[in-house]
């Protein structure tokens, strides 16, 4: 388990640093060449970029403990994994519910 850490905690970091750089419409120009429309939705996706970079950093700060197995045989890494996964769609979802509703 102890090799995914690496991997897990320069996801972590990259997912935090989108998270940062998405706080301001004038860094999402400038990093990306994208003229952001609406400032609210941006600071939707930075919210969740950055409660999904905080929730891949803890458990890379303990992989042995979030992907291993308990005394009841339930995988406690498979719980976070499901809310990793499901915070990450969240912007997804939304942007594109918001491109349906603007064009």
């Amino acid at each position: 388990m102890e090799k995914l850490r690496t991997p897990i905690t320069v996801n972590a970091v990259y997912i935090l640093l989108l998270g940062l750089i998405t706080l301001s419409p004038g860094m999402v120009s400038s990093v990306f060449g994208y003229a952001v429309g609406d400032a609210g939705v941006l600071r939707v996706l930075s919210g969740t970029l950055l409660g999904l970079g905080v929730l891949l950093w803890g458990i890379a700060s303990n992989v042995s403990k979030y992907g291993s197995r308990d005394a009841r045989g339930d995988r406690d890494g498979h719980r976070y994994a499901v809310v990793a996964v499901g915070m990450g769609r969240t912007p997804v979802y939304a942007s594109q519910r918001w491109s349906s509703d603007h064009h």
